[in-house]
């Protein structure tokens, strides 16, 4: 089960672990993360270096 938080103030959710701010299109990018809400999946990229390490989620 996932489960979606409000953050520390009311602009920001926590989503598997990570306090993420949305943009209008449901997604979230850092540096090296990246996160889609989008109708009833989540979406999670996480890399680790320049070789293709890293890890993909998707939750339908």
């Amino acid at each position: 089960m996932i489960i979606v938080n409000y953050g520390q103030n009311d602009a920001t959710l926590n989503v598997l672990g990570r306090e993420v701010l949305l943009d209008s299109l449901g997604k979230h990018y850092t540096y090296h993360y990246g996160l889609r809400l989008w109708n009833d999946s989540i979406t999670s990229h996480n890399r680790n270096g320049g070789l293709g390490c890293g890890q993909n989620e998707d939750y339908v």
